[in-house]
């Protein structure tokens, strides 16, 4: 998964060599932190979960930051986070989930890897 917010990165990422392992890198002030291991539940597959970082056009991530705040229209919103990952368990596809805040309501706004608009089970409020 990768979380974008305001003020820093957050990358989990499979170690390439110990593929059964996933660690967490916090990119913030131009600097990555140390790798910080993460604890997997559940009982998907780490593979099922995992894809390239050159599926994602990172440069599309902004704007659709900014689309999300018109589309939803929440008064006072800012945008909290972008997440990317796959859309486990309904699709192995990636969604992009961007999640907009606002003193009175909480909202999400999904897309998949190229932007296009998709229903979203989470509505304000929900968990990502």
């Amino acid at each position: 998964e990768l979380r974008i917010y305001p003020t820093r990165v957050v990358l989990q990422a499979q170690d390439p060599k110990r593929p059964s392992n996933v660690d967490q890198y916090i990119y913030k002030d131009g600097k990555v932190g140390k790798a910080v291991p993460v604890k997997l539940q559940g009982t998907g597959k780490l593979e099922d979960n995992l894809f390239p970082l050159s599926d994602i056009k990172l440069e599309r991530i902004p704007p659709l930051a900014g689309r999300a705040l018109s589309e939803l229209r929440l008064e006072n919103a800012h945008v909290g986070f972008v997440s990317v990952k796959r859309d486990l368990p309904r699709s192995m596809a990636i969604r992009l989930r961007v999640k907009v805040q606002s003193p009175r309501k909480d909202a999400y706004w999904d897309t998949d890897v190229d932007g296009n608009p998709i229903a979203s089970d989470a509505g304000a409020d929900a968990a990502p």
